[in-house]
């Protein structure tokens, strides 16, 4: 006799440090829940996505912390907030630049991660034609 089975899968958070970026909620992707994404200025190539936070105050404090580690301390912004999304960060290289620094990054949403991705990748190469323009990150808030 088959029997019913519900999965719930919770992932431990990423720990940067210890005191910035410790685990406030596990993610749970059975609800749906909050997608937020930070952008650095260019040049920086920092970025923050939080997806799956059922806390929404929760989700930007760690969208937020993950952009400024990335970029070695520079100021983010908001970019994004979603309920029950997926986003996307697309960023262009700056050209002749070895040290990772980028010419324009965005973030584009939708139900599906893979509508996301295309939205971005499109974003990115109309405000930069002919660059090569690459996805550093997509996730989906689950719902």
């Amino acid at each position: 006799m088959p029997r019913n089975l519900q999965l719930i899968l919770i992932l431990p958070g990423l720990f940067l440090s210890a005191s910035s970026l410790a685990q406030e909620e596990p993610l749970l992707f059975t609800q749906p829940g909050w997608a937020v994404a930070y952008l650095a200025p260019a040049p920086s190539a920092g970025w923050g996505i939080a997806a799956g936070r059922l806390d929404r105050e929760a989700a930007h404090r760690r969208a937020e912390a993950l952009c400024i580690a990335r970029s070695g301390g520079v100021a983010c912004r908001l970019v994004a907030e979603l309920r029950a999304q997926c986003l996307a960060v697309a960023q262009a290289p700056l050209l002749g630049d070895d040290q990772g620094r980028v010419a324009f990054g965005t973030v584009a949403g939708a139900a599906e991660r893979v509508d996301a991705e295309t939205q971005a990748i499109a974003t990115c190469q109309m405000r930069l034609p002919g660059r090569l323009c690459r996805i550093v990150e997509s996730s989906c808030a689950g719902g």
